[in-house]
C-alpha cells in the first residue's frame, strides 16, 4: 500500500474542499479554456498576436498549466497529454458539480486517505450483503451509528479495497464479499 493518496478532483481544480459550485465552476471554466486544444495549438504556434490574451492572463494561464503537470509529475505520473488534462478537469466539475455525487465522492476521498493509513481501527466487519446498492452510482451504502454512512464503490471492491471509514465519523469497518470472476465462479473471500 502506498504512503500517498491520489489527487482529488479537489487538487485538479485547484479548489478546497470547502469551494461552493460557483468557485468551482469558475474553476473548471477557467481550466478547460487554458488547456483547450485550440489554445495550444495557437500557443504553439505563438499566434497569440491578436490581443485576445492579455499578458497577466498568459502568464497565469501559464503559472496554472505547470502547477498542474507539476502535480502530475509529483505524484510519478508522467502522462499530461492535453486530452488526458481535459478529461480530468471534466470528471472534476461532473461530480463536484452534483451535491449527490459531491457527497459521495467526499466520503470516497476520506475511506482512501483513512485507508492509506496503516494504523487505522477497524471496528466492524460488515457483509457486502447487508449494504444498500444504488445502480445509478455503483455504490453500496450502510447508515453509520452516528447517521453517517459507509460508502463503497464498485470499483474499491475491484480493487480489493475493503475498508471503509464513516462520512460523518471516525468509526471504519471491513466490508467482506466474495471474488467472483467472469464466469460467475466463486473464487475465494476476500477477508
Amino acid at each position: 500500500m502506498t504512503d500517498q493518496v491520489e489527487e482529488t478532483y479537489y487538487d485538479v481544480l485547484g479548489v478546497s474542499t470547502t469551494a461552493n459550485t460557483d468557485e468551482i465552476k469558475k474553476a473548471y471554466q477557467k481550466l478547460i479554456l487554458i488547456w483547450h486544444p485550440d489554445k495550444e495549438k495557437l500557443r504553439q504556434n505563438k499566434q497569440i498576436s491578436d490581443g485576445s490574451l492579455e499578458i497577466d492572463d498568459t502568464v497565469e494561464e501559464e503559472e496554472l498549466r505547470e502547477n498542474f503537470i507539476d502535480k502530475r509529475e509529483n505524484n510519478g505520473v508522467r502522462d499530461v497529454s492535453t486530452s488526458y488534462k481535459i478529461q480530468r478537469i471534466s470528471d472534476a466539475w461532473k461530480t463536484l458539480k452534483d451535491p449527490a455525487a459531491r457527497k459521495a465522492y467526499d466520503a470516497q476521498v476520506k475511506a482512501a486517505q483513512l485507508n492509506a493509513q496503516n494504523d487505522g481501527v477497524v471496528n466492524a466487519e460488515i457483509d457486502l450483503d447487508d449494504m444498500k446498492y444504488d445502480k445509478e452510482t455503483f455504490t453500496y451504502t450502510l447508515e453509520c451509528r452516528c447517521s453517517g454512512q459507509y460508502i463503497i464503490t464498485e470499483e474499491d471492491l475491484e480493487n480489493e479495497i475493503d475498508i471503509v471509514a464513516c462520512g460523518g465519523c471516525s468509526l471504519r469497518v471491513r466490508v467482506l464479499y466474495d471474488v467472483v470472476d467472469d464466469n460467475n465462479k466463486e473464487e475465494g473471500a476476500l477477508i
